[in-house]
């Protein structure tokens, strides 16, 4: 790579970072949220959520490894109902279903 194209990378890079600064700083600054779309609890139609782990265990002959697995999966479920919306889950994960 040449001089002039480093040094057009390192102005375009300063340029981003000034308009990132000029917006707060933050990529979604700027971003007007009253024309987002609510999300609600499909069981119940809580707006309030908290942050979950969904485990699977994968078994050592179908690891990677050779070795079983537990492996947590982040999502969201209702702060009052403990529902996991479908949107949120994996494909494959029954996370509503009880426990066998």
């Amino acid at each position: 790579m040449n001089y002039q194209k480093l040094m057009e990378q390192a102005m375009q890079q300063q340029q981003q970072q000034q308009q990132q600064q000029n917006m707060g700083g933050h990529p979604l600054a700027g971003l007007d949220l009253n024309a987002a779309t609510d999300i609600t609890c499909d069981n119940c139609g809580s707006m309030k959520f908290h942050i979950t782990f969904l485990l699977k265990r994968v078994s050592s002959l179908v690891s990677p490894t050779g070795e079983e697995l537990t492996i947590p999966i982040q999502t969201f479920s209702c702060q009052s109902c403990d529902w996991i919306n479908r949107d949120f889950v994996e494909v494959g994960t029954n996370a509503n279903e009880p426990s066998k």
